[in-house]
C-alpha cells in the first residue's frame, strides 16, 4: 500500500501530528480486507476482493466541510467531527462477498460501529447501491491512544461500474430533460442489480457442482 500524499507538504501542515495516526489505520485497514480476501481463497480458489481504492480527505476538503459545519478548521476538529478521513471504497466480485467483507470489517478488534447503511437491500431512489459502513478505531503510537474514524463502501463490480457512469453523466451539469435521464439510469441500475443477483446463482450452481 501506498500513502505518497502522507509526505505531502499539504498533508503536513494540515494534519501535523494526526498524521501518522491516520497512516497507521489506512494501513492497519488495508492489511486486514486485503489478508482476508487472501484466507477467503485459500479454500474457495478466488479472491472475493476485486480491489481496493483508498484516499486520505484532501486538507481543503476536510478545511471546507469543517466550515459548513461551523466548526473552526483546524486537525483536531477534523478528527473528531468529520468522519471520512481515513476513505475505502472495496470492489467485490459477488453480493455474497460484499457481505463477507462487512462481517469482516465488524470482526477487527476494539471496533466500534458509528453508521451502516445497507443501500443494496434499500438501494436509493436513483437507483444507487452501495453497502456503506463507517468504523472508529482506537489507535496506539508510543502510548498514545487516538480514536480514528474510516468511511468504507463496499459494492459489487457492477454497482461500483453504475456509480462512476452515472457521477460522470450526471454530476454538476446543466442537463436539459434531467428527470428522462435520472429515469433512464434508474433501469440500468436495476438490471445490474438483476444481472448481480443471477451471477450469484450462477456461482452458487457452479460451487454446489464442485462439492
Amino acid at each position: 500500500m501506498e500513502l505518497d500524499y502522507i509526505n505531502n507538504e499539504e498533508y503536513l501542515d494540515f494534519y501535523k501530528e494526526n498524521l501518522p495516526y491516520i497512516e497507521k489505520t489506512m494501513k492497519s485497514i488495508y492489511e486486514i480486507i486485503k489478508i482476508s480476501g487472501e484466507d477467503y481463497s485459500s479454500f474457495e480458489d478466488r479472491n472475493p476482493v476485486e480491489h481496493i481504492k483508498y484516499r486520505v480527505k484532501h486538507p481543503q476538503s476536510a478545511r471546507e466541510k469543517l466550515i459548513k459545519l461551523e466548526y473552526e478548521p483546524t486537525s483536531d476538529n477534523a478528527m473528531k467531527y468529520l468522519h471520512d478521513i481515513c476513505g475505502f471504497r472495496i470492489i467485490c466480485t459477488f453480493i455474497s462477498d460484499v457481505e463477507f467483507i462487512v462481517k469482516k470489517i465488524k470482526e477487527i478488534e476494539d471496533v466500534k460501529i458509528v453508521v451502516e447503511k445497507d443501500y443494496i437491500n434499500k438501494p436509493k431512489s436513483n437507483g444507487y447501491r452501495s453497502y456503506h459502513i463507517i468504523i472508529m478505531l482506537p489507535i496506539e503510537i508510543d502510548g498514545n491512544i487516538k480514536n480514528i474514524y474510516v468511511e468504507a463502501q463496499i459494492r459489487t463490480i457492477a454497482m461500483d461500474c453504475w456509480a462512476s457512469l452515472e457521477h460522470q453523466l450526471m454530476y454538476k451539469k446543466d442537463i436539459q430533460n434531467k428527470e428522462l435521464f435520472k429515469e433512464e439510469l434508474k433501469k440500468c441500475a436495476d438490471e445490474m442489480a438483476t444481472t448481480d443477483l443471477n451471477l450469484e446463482t450462477i456461482m452458487s450452481f457452479i460451487k454446489n457442482e464442485g462439492a
